[in-house]
């Protein structure tokens, strides 16, 4: 019956996109519309990290922190890989915290997980790790792909991994930070540049500073820090050139970033500056920015174009991350719930801030 229920929830998703009119927005609302409305003190469980695959047919997100789900955005199907059911006996993965799409084939990613090595066999002294692997979705690749000058047990931080798409089945560039400083590891390690698995080589210094995303046509997308300096509040950089976003807003963290697929606009989930005696990973991410940079391409303004789309204004629903990502030029998937949500699932949505449909439905 819980099978029939979500295909039919589905179906109703199909028919709303064919008729493009949108879900109108709960207008019953029990959240303070404001944006320093805070986020209840106790995490709740979600989908996130979501990302389009290459072909714009698959959607992949986090849930349960190390596992992988794969939507079909065609059918509704969701699969999951759990990535420590993968490893081998003397380590498992606690937490998955990026996954990047191959560029020339939409069946492999590449995952960045938070590891456990049993690396004496004894099975009590496991070590903590950050490892890179490469997985295929038809279940035939397996392959970790850490760079083998760090430790056995992983490096400390993969950070900014982004999979170029320079990338061949010969040569994958694989641009990001790579870190270990265990003290237990003689050769301490903090490279900032473009790796090749297949060489197991660096490519110094990497050309892409501070890359965050990478669109279907090449631009790059970059930022220098996960915090906005306080003394800097208000710049962003795509393809090394600086970019004024706002004159007089505050902003506390430029998040998650995405291109459309016509590398027209992109969107950053925003979060606004709260309190100081707010836990900053505890203040909820509530708006998304949608930036013209197309236009900004033509016209040449002072700021560039943006419009806001405020999920608690519009939707009645907030996220603790929603991790805007484009999957058509006008549509976008947000990780999010209502006043009551005891878990955040997927939900599409317009650029022009418009509810479509919901997207996954099972925790």
């Amino acid at each position: 019956m819980k099978s029939i229920i979500i295909l039919i929830s589905i179906l109703i998703s199909v028919i709303l996109i064919g008729c493009n009119n949108g879900i109108e927005p709960n207008s019953d609302c029990n959240f303070p519309l404001d944006t320093g409305w805070q986020n209840p003190p106790n995490p709740i469980p979600f989908h996130g990290f979501q990302k389009l695959s290459t072909d714009g047919e698959k959607l992949s997100f986090i849930l349960n922190e190390s596992v992988l789900g794969i939507l079909f955005l065609r059918t509704g199907k969701v699969i999951h890989i759990n990535i420590s059911d993968k490893l081998p006996q003397n380590m498992y993965c606690t937490a998955i915290y990026n996954a990047e799409w191959c560029p020339y084939n939409s069946n492999r990613l590449l995952i960045s997980a938070v590891t456990y090595t049993d690396t004496v066999g004894d099975g009590k002294n496991w070590i903590w790790g950050v490892n890179l692997y490469i997985i295929s979705l038809d279940g035939n690749e397996f392959n970790k792909i850490t760079p083998l000058q760090f430790p056995k047990s992983g490096g400390d931080l993969f950070s900014n991994i982004i999979w170029l798409k320079e990338s061949s089945t010969n040569n994958d560039f694989i641009s990001g930070f790579f870190s270990s400083t265990n003290k237990n590891y003689i050769g301490n390690k903090i490279i900032k540049g473009i790796y090749v698995p297949q060489s197991d080589e660096f490519i110094l210094p990497n050309p892409y500073h501070a890359l965050i995303r990478e669109s279907k046509v090449g631009y790059h997308y970059s930022y220098d820090d996960y915090y906005t300096p306080t003394e800097f509040p208000n710049k962003i950089y795509i393809n090394d050139n600086e970019i004024s976003i706002f004159e007089k807003e505050k902003i506390l963290r430029l998040t998650y970033a995405s291109w459309s697929p016509n590398s027209k606009l992109f969107a950053l989930t925003i979060a606004h500056k709260r309190p100081d005696s707010i836990d900053l990973n505890k203040q909820g991410f509530q708006e998304i920015w949608i930036f013209d940079y197309e236009k900004y391409l033509n016209e040449k303004p002072e700021l560039i174009p943006y419009k806001k789309i405020n999920l608690i204004e519009q939707f009645c629903m907030y996220g603790y991350g929603i991790y805007a990502e484009f999957i058509t030029d006008s549509t976008l998937v947000v990780s999010m719930g209502g006043p009551k949500a005891d878990f955040f699932y997927l939900y599409e949505i317009t650029t022009d801030g418009k509810l479509v449909r919901q997207l996954t439905f099972e925790p």
